[in-house]
């Protein structure tokens, strides 16, 4: 039994609370956010055997989870956001880009236009500012012109390559540049 599941060492201190993780190496492959919530969270008790007819919520149910790469990078974040005028819109949404035919490295993600259409539904509830751009439009002058720093939320539906390797490419594929032009790089780092 792990302390995560112990009362009184992890599961009274998060709960309600926004959970800030700062994974290394091989952690930043731990799904924090699909992990159960704590028992004693749920029912007051300490490390209950989980009974598979009753599986406690993910914590995601009931936290904001918050990845970032080290703490000296979200400090530097901190200290930036505080002098910078808030985006004035709420969220772009780039989602299922047009991959190269030719590519047998990525398909087209089933349920990407359901999970754009979701998020569309809750952001026009709200009346908020957004932008969509899929197929074509998901491509990677787009992400890298500019126009989607306008934006708080930047939410892309794609595939993500992904390594803990330091500096290694971690990129997400975008849209070839149009239906002729086939010769445009189709990906986005992800680190600077």
């Amino acid at each position: 039994m792990g302390c995560y599941e112990q009362q009184g060492c992890v599961a009274d201190q998060i709960a309600g609370k926004r959970l800030l993780i700062v994974a290394d190496g091989v952690l930043q492959y731990v799904p924090f956010n699909a992990l159960p919530t704590p028992r004693s969270q749920i029912d007051g008790t300490a490390s209950t055997p989980i009974d598979p007819r009753n599986i406690p919520e993910p914590l995601i149910a009931n936290h904001e989870i918050v990845n970032v790469p080290s703490a000296s990078t979200l400090e530097i974040i901190r200290r930036e956001l505080t002098s910078r005028a808030p985006a004035p819109e709420a969220i772009a949404v780039v989602a299922d880009p047009t991959l190269d035919d030719k590519s047998q490295e990525f398909s087209s993600l089933d349920g990407t236009s359901r999970e754009v259409d979701q998020i569309l539904d809750i952001v026009n509830d709200e009346e908020l500012g957004f932008f969509v751009a899929e197929q074509f439009e998901a491509n990677r002058d787009l992400v890298l012109s500019g126009k989607l720093s306008q934006y708080r939320i930047l939410h892309f539906a794609t595939h993500g390559v992904w390594t803990t390797k330091p500096r290694a490419l971690r990129t997400c594929p975008c849209s070839i540049n149009s239906r002729r032009d086939k010769t445009r790089g189709k990906r986005v780092s992800l680190h600077a």
